[in-house]
C-alpha cells in the first residue's frame, strides 16, 4: 500500500519545518542547540506522518500555558516544538472510526493543545527522575504523557492500535545516489 510519494513527503517537511521556524521568530528565540534540535525533530518527523493539522494544537498548547503563566513565549520554543512528539494522537482521534467527523475534528485538536498545555509541567517535574543525566527531558516527558492518553483511551473503549506502513518498492536511483554517497573515499582534515 503506497500512500504519498517522496515529493509529497519532503513537501510537507518542508512545510512542518517552515512552522518550526515561524514560531522561532515570531517568538524571537535566540538559536541554540535545543532549538535547532527540535526544529530537526520535527522535519525529521514529518517525513513520517506528522503534518501541519496535527503539530499546531501541541504547540498552542504549550504557547498558551507559557501566556497562563504571564512568561516569555521564548523560554517555552522548544519545549512546544519538542511536545510535536506527541502530534500523531491528534490524528489518531481525528480519525478514530468510533467518532463522526465533526466530533473527531473538534476533540483532536482539543486533545493535542491540552497535551501542549500539561507538556511544561511535566517536563519540568521530570528532571527529578533521572536528576538531570539525560538530555531526552522532553521525550520522557512525551512517553509519559503518551502512556497516560493510551490507558485514558483504553478505558473509555477506545482501542489503541498501532499501524505499520512499510515501503513495499524501491526507487532505485535514490539507492543508488545514497550508496554512491556513502561509498566514497574522504579525506582526513
Amino acid at each position: 500500500m503506497q500512500i504519498g510519494t517522496i515529493g509529497s513527503a519532503l513537501i510537507n517537511a518542508g512545510i512542518c519545518t517552515l512552522i518550526g521556524v515561524f514560531f522561532i521568530n515570531i517568538t524571537k528565540t535566540p538559536i541554540s542547540g535545543s532549538v535547532v534540535a527540535a526544529c530537526m525533530n520535527i522535519t525529521g518527523f514529518a517525513l513520517l506522518g506528522k503534518n501541519p493539522f496535527n503539530i499546531l494544537p501541541p504547540i498552542l498548547g504549550v504557547y498558551a500555558f507559557a501566556l497562563f503563566n504571564l512568561e516569555d513565549l521564548e523560554k517555552y520554543t522548544p519545549t512546544a516544538l519538542f511536545a510535536c512528539g506527541i502530534a500523531p494522537i491528534v490524528s489518531y482521534i481525528t480519525y478514530f472510526e468510533g467518532f463522526n467527523t465533526l466530533h473527531g475534528v473538534i476533540l483532536g485538536p482539543i486533545i493535542g493543545f491540552i497535551i501542549g498545555f500539561i507538556m511544561p509541567p511535566v517536563s519540568h517535574n521530570v528532571v527529578s527522575v533521572h536528576y538531570g543525566y539525560s538530555h531526552y527531558n522532553n521525550g520522557f516527558s512525551l512517553g509519559i504523557i503518551g502512556s497516560l492518553a493510551a490507558a485514558l483511551l483504553t478505558m473509555f473503549g477506545i482501542e489503541v492500535t498501532s499501524t505499520n506502513v512499510v515501503m513495499t518498492y524501491t526507487d532505485y536511483r535514490l539507492v543508488s545516489v545514497s550508496y554512491t554517497h556513502l561509498t566514497l573515499p574522504t579525506t582526513p582534515y
